[in-house]
């Protein structure tokens, strides 16, 4: 589970941060914030950190003053989050000044603060830069979504569905060197995967949902009451399972349970298009594939709260490379897809950095991609 940010509040000659400390990394502050909120490609990051001492601060040699929304903008940019449209007054500008600390208007008249929380002058830069941010205050503050921790022997991989009915097991190592192993021949043409915690592997088609053994190729028609929406297919816990439909009102999302056989509607994300493919779960948001027409898909994130409800915020990040996209997948918090027979990593950030990590050698066209921690699991 990811750790809150402490909350840090800076006072005439100095700072605090509860326990106390000679000095502030400011350069880890934010990125600290970045990761906790999936915003930004973090490692690596800027390597001259900015340290904040009683009275006084340092970049290399000692400055006159340091703007912090300015430094905070290029913290964001080196970690890769587009920030272009931020002018340097959609915020006050905050200037720090050795044993003094100051808002400053447009005017560049300066009123000296007694003292000035770091944490929420981070976090309006971001909102008001155009990046979504979940922040997380300490007290009362918000808290991370807690995930079910699944000891499966499937973490650390994610399997792929072809046209052709294979089933495709892709194990990823730390340095992202994939291995590649062909599970099963001749399945049905499933529209999509999903796999539960418990390692139970899910096939759609056509509304149909089925459980798929993977040693016998077996598969169940669970005969659910009405129909799985769409041709995605994720799952979201141990037993709930997301689709979605098309409604005049956007992307309808559905949860069905296994347990108890009944589908729900869960929230409605007000975009066009149709969906394309998965629903995943990473951190505190909810990354789905929409299609808007030939070779065009869009990656769009929409925020969920602590209680698994849609938080009203969405952004449509924009347009995948490389044509046309189906099944997601996520592995230790990367975003995977497929194309043809290549699997891609989706930099959610900066889309344009997507690129093409895998060229199976077993099948082509594949439908669909899954992987334990496609919900909210973590392994």
């Amino acid at each position: 589970m990811k750790n809150c940010v402490k909350t840090i509040q800076l006072k005439s000659g100095g700072y605090s941060k509860v326990e106390g400390s000679v000095g502030l990394n400011l350069t880890k502050l934010v990125q600290d914030i970045l990761k906790i909120n999936d915003i930004g490609a973090c490692d690596p990051c800027p390597s001259d950190s900015i340290y904040l001492k009683p009275g006084t601060y340092r970049k290399g040699k000692k400055g006159k003053g340091l703007h912090l929304n300015r430094f905070i903008k290029d913290v964001l940019f080196e970690c890769g989050v587009d920030i272009e449209t931020c002018s340097d007054v959609c915020v006050r500008d905050y200037v720090l000044f050795d044993g003094q600390y100051a808002m400053q208007d447009k005017n560049k008249k300066r009123k000296t603060l007694r003292s000035l929380y770091l944490n929420e002058v981070i976090r309006d830069v971001i909102r008001k830069c155009g990046v979504r941010c979940i922040y997380c205050f300490e007290d009362p503050g918000f808290t991370a979504i807690t995930p079910i921790q699944a000891d499966s022997p499937l973490c650390g991989s994610m399997f792929v569905n072809s046209a052709a009915g294979d089933l495709i097991k892709y194990v990823i190592d730390s340095d992202g060197v994939f291995t590649e192993t062909l599970v099963l021949e001749n399945m049905s043409n499933f529209n999509d995967i999903a796999i539960a915690p418990n390692s139970t592997f899910y096939g759609n088609i056509n509304g149909d949902l089925f459980t798929i053994n993977t040693t016998s190729g077996l598969e169940t028609n669970l005969n659910i009451t009405g129909t799985i929406s769409g041709e995605g297919l994720s799952m979201f816990n141990a037993t709930e399972i997301i689709s979605a439909g098309t409604s005049t009102g956007g992307i309808e999302l559905y949860k069905y349970d296994v347990s108890t056989n009944t589908n729900t509607l869960w929230f409605t994300v007000p975009v066009s298009g149709t969906p394309a493919g998965d629903y995943i779960v990473i951190g505190n948001n909810l990354y789905i594939s929409v299609y808007k027409g030939p070779e065009t898909v869009n990656l769009v994130r929409a925020g969920l709260t602590t209680n698994l409800e849609w938080d009203n915020t969405f952004v449509d990040l924009g347009t995948l490379p490389f044509g046309t996209y189906f099944g997601l997948a996520n592995v230790g918090e990367n975003l995977y897809s497929v194309n043809g027979n290549q699997i891609v990593k989706i930099n959610k950030n900066n889309l344009s950095d997507t690129t093409v990590v895998f060229t199976s050698t077993l099948a082509s066209n594949f439908r669909g991609a899954a992987s334990v921690e496609d919900g909210i699991v973590s392994c």
